[in-house]
């Protein structure tokens, strides 16, 4: 857990920003997770995201289908497995988290241009 929260709390810069784009990777998991995730903290929210990926069986078409909806690849996690040495749900996590990131930022980045 700690991982996690000590990169969304680097990632997410200082200032008024902050809790717009929390808000915005907060909505971009519920949209691709299909969940309900209402934090307002990025610890609160890597709680809810470590939560909802612990249950779950990696090997399982479900977890397979939502690795895909969010764009995780195979090769990353097994990658993240590897060099972090997170259990298997932080890793897959992560691995999410990162990717939903990217896609916020990235939407921000271009819709400011």
């Amino acid at each position: 857990m700690a991982m996690l929260e000590a990169w969304l709390d680097d990632t997410l810069p200082i200032g008024n920003d902050r809790y717009q784009l929390l808000e915005a990777l907060k909505d971009q998991l519920n949209k691709d997770l299909d969940t309900q995730f209402v934090s307002s903290k990025p610890r609160d929210l890597v709680n809810d995201l470590l939560e909802f990926c612990k249950n779950r069986d990696l090997a399982s078409e479900h977890t397979r289908s939502l690795l895909y909806r969010v764009d995780v690849g195979e090769r990353r996690l097994q990658e993240m497995l590897t060099q972090t040495g997170l259990k298997e749900y932080e890793a897959v996590s992560l691995a999410i988290l990162q990717r939903e990131w990217q896609k916020v930022s990235f939407r921000r980045k271009f819709r400011s241009h």
